[in-house]
């Protein structure tokens, strides 16, 4: 997605300059009123990391005309207090529910049997 918006831009800019040479300005003025994306993007980039071919479908999903070389963008810690604090909360569940299944195995006198099947 950065990489596109990042190729829109460029993209832009190459057809304004290239669009001065036309006997009519309409064209020029339209490339010109295109928003600058270049902030933005750097917001982004700050925020997020790119993990290079990334999913976010599980494999299982994917046929061969569903499978793409996508860019999974992956939010960074301390940039995001909304996130941070999720993540926060789903780890504190997280080691919750292994001490209760910990107990039950113990109560139980049997060790987990289950395989993580979660997509």
């Amino acid at each position: 997605m950065v990489q596109a918006f990042k190729r829109l831009h460029d993209g832009l800019a190459s057809l304004a300059e290239n669009s001065e040479s036309f006997g009519s300005k309409t064209i020029l003025g339209l490339l010109r009123s295109a928003p600058n994306l270049t902030s933005h993007l750097k917001g982004i980039k700050s925020r997020f990391t790119v993990d290079k071919g990334g999913n976010p479908l599980p494999e299982v999903l994917l046929s061969n005309a569903w499978k793409t070389d996508t860019d999974e963008l992956l939010p960074v810690d301390g940039k995001d207090e909304i996130y941070d604090g999720i993540m926060q909360e789903m780890s504190e569940l997280e080691q919750s529910l292994d001490s209760q299944l910990k107990k039950f195995e113990k109560k139980l006198g049997c060790a987990q049997v289950y395989n993580n099947c979660s997509i």
